[in-house]
């Protein structure tokens, strides 16, 4: 667990109302909290760790290989054609969607933002048009996914 400057309000042993941090109160308790989840045994520092993150990335007018932390990447400028290439699906978080989306406004047929598997990772884009990759050509335009099974990128 990483200190966030998150405080609790907690009572001393005189019944005082005193704030401490967060981290120093529950960082040596909950991770290692057994809990049975969806019929598994787990800790609540995994559910933690596993949760879904909130987040935005810009990109200015580059080519980009997401990151597993990335959960919304805006292009904010774009002057000539883009590739967005996606993190291994393998070791992205589970139940965490990633959001691409054209946020200059000037994506067109000219200036396009295409979304394709990360290179080497053996991963699909799964879709009922059984396209390899995406393009984005309307100003706006966005697209989102989710993790699927081993090597699938599924989208929403």
């Amino acid at each position: 667990m990483t200190d966030d400057g998150l405080f609790l309000r907690l009572l001393t042993g005189r019944g005082v109302p005193a704030d401490a941090r967060a981290l120093g109160v529950l960082g040596g308790v909950l991770p290692g909290t057994p809990l049975i989840r969806r019929g598994r045994s787990t800790t609540v520092g995994t559910v933690l760790a596993n949760a879904a993150q909130l987040g935005h990335t810009q990109v200015l007018d580059v080519d980009y290989q997401c990151v597993d932390e990335d959960v919304q990447v805006g292009i904010m400028t774009l002057t000539a054609p883009r590739v967005v290439s996606l993190p291994d699906v393998d070791d992205y978080p589970l139940g965490q969607d990633l959001v691409i989306a054209d946020e200059s406004g000037v994506c067109s047929d000219v200036r396009t933002i295409t979304i394709q598997p990360g290179p080497d990772t053996g991963d699909i884009i799964g879709g009922a048009d059984g396209a390899t990759t995406i393009v984005l050509s309307s100003p706006y335009q966005a697209v989102r996914f989710r993790r699927g099974a081993a090597n699938l990128w599924i989208r929403l």
